[in-house]
């Protein structure tokens, strides 16, 4: 939404709303829910890999730890115990089987993230039937419906991923920042292929913003780069099969996907220190800005596979 409005993003949350609205929000958070609970109703257990999931919940809740060497299936479900934690947890604390914790999990996180990108648009764009447009397709697309009906890491991923987003659009003080920052280290524990998306999602929208606004960016450039280092280290040190199965196996080494990670912060960085003149000539809103983007782009996408082929 912030690239299809070229404008940058509002920095407070300070938008009221109508009875009316909220009941509508309040209304997709529902109409979600209920339709990914058919699956439940049907059947508990439901897609390939709902019962690896259970089988690392149970053992964590009866011995108190996750398998260093898991052999299922998905071997690499230990390395990333957010979602085990939590249903696990949830199960202590209620006294609640795993197999209905983790039941229900699914569907009440994705309504909520229905009703969150609802209000997110409403704040981004002020319209209220945008916002009720984009929420309420959400929760009957049939992508979404089907994948999230199904309890699983990537969902609550999902949920995280769009919590450090809306909490980067409040007024960032003190609490925010700390909140947003429990946020991404849940995510990053939580599922890899979303910590993914929200380093590439922070990264671009703060350069993509940079030439449409005289404000400085540094602060997210040092906060895509914090992030990105720390998502690393816990792939590399954290994990054991994930890295050995997805590293090891790529035809470009780490050090070049690390690169391409972290190269729209230092732009940013460069940008801001070495060419803030060129930077605040550039016409606002123009179609050039948004060229020089996508070459941007395509250059820190290309020249990392280029350097590695020639110098391999």
């Amino acid at each position: 939404t912030g690239l299809l409005s070229w404008k940058p993003l509002p920095a407070h949350w300070g938008v009221t709303m109508k009875k009316g609205f909220f009941i509508l929000i309040v209304s997709i958070f529902l109409l979600a829910f209920v339709l990914r609970m058919g699956g439940v109703v049907e059947g508990v257990m439901r897609g390939m890999d709902a019962g690896e999931y259970l089988g690392l919940t149970t053992g964590l809740v009866t011995q108190g730890h996750l398998p260093d060497d898991y052999p299922g299936f998905g071997a690499t479900y230990g390395d990333f115990p957010g979602f085990m934690v939590i249903t696990g947890a949830v199960s202590l604390l209620c006294g609640i089987n795993p197999s209905e914790v983790q039941a229900w999990t699914g569907p009440l996180l994705a309504g909520l993230v229905c009703s969150l990108t609802a209000l997110m648009v409403y704040w981004i764009f002020q319209r209220e039937d945008a916002a009720l447009a984009s929420g309420f397709f959400l929760a009957v697309f049939f992508g979404h419906a089907t994948s999230t009906a199904i309890s699983k890491p990537s969902v609550l991923g999902g949920f995280l991923f769009l919590l450090v987003l809306m909490l980067l659009l409040k007024k960032r003080g003190a609490a925010t920042c700390v909140a947003a920052s429990l946020a991404g280290a849940a995510l990053i524990v939580s599922h890899h292929l979303s910590t993914i998306f929200l380093i590439v999602v922070l990264g671009w929208s703060a350069l993509f913003t940079l030439f449409y606004s005289k404000k400085s960016r540094l602060t997210e450039a040092i906060l895509v780069l914090g992030f990105t280092t720390f998502s690393f280290a816990f792939w590399k040190f954290g994990t054991h099969a994930f890295w050995e199965r997805t590293f090891d196996y790529l035809f470009v080494p780490w050090w070049a996907i690390l690169l391409v990670a972290v190269l729209p912060a230092i732009a940013i960085i460069v940008i801001e220190k070495f060419f803030f003149t060129l930077k605040n000539s550039l016409k606002f809103g123009s179609l050039p800005s948004p060229l020089l983007c996508l070459g941007i782009f395509c250059f820190v996408t290309v020249a990392p596979l280029v350097l590695f082929y020639i110098f391999r």
